[in-house]
């Protein structure tokens, strides 16, 4: 069945590792449902936000086309583009409809990074997270 569309949100603390320093962030990653009814509600936390993630799942390409909608956006709430990252959310199980070069250029395009995670051995994770908190915490 449906799940209903909800928001949520997931705070995470990383540790990270680098050329010998450790850096700890607290991340806390907020789901937007996307129904219009959350329109007001998203748009208040894109402007305090330290990056924010544009997510498709790479076996829908009608997620991957609407990204575009997803990034005009937030554009209006908040015009600092270098705070978005495209991130392609992977299934193996599922046939893949987008592939991860066509996401890349995308997101080339926008001069932001992309970044593909696998559910099923999250794979790429360690990678996002560490981007996040890299570019957020102060050397």
């Amino acid at each position: 069945g449906v799940e209903p569309s909800t928001v949520g949100v997931q705070t995470v603390n990383v540790t990270h590792f680098s050329d010998e320093v450790m850096r700890e962030a607290k991340v806390t990653l907020w789901d937007m449902g996307g129904k219009p009814s959350y329109f007001e509600i998203r748009t208040e936390f894109y402007r305090d936000a330290s990056n924010i993630l544009l997510c498709f799942c790479t076996a829908a390409r009608p997620s991957f086309a609407a990204l575009a909608t997803w990034k005009a956006e937030v554009m209006k709430a908040s015009p600092d583009v270098s705070k978005l990252v495209v991130v392609g959310i992977h299934h193996p199980s599922l046939e893949r409809q987008v592939g991860d070069d066509e996401a890349a250029r995308w997101a080339q395009g926008l001069g932001v990074p992309y970044h593909e995670v696998n559910t099923a051995t999250g794979d790429g994770s360690r990678a996002l997270l560490n981007m996040l908190v890299l570019s957020n915490t102060p050397p």
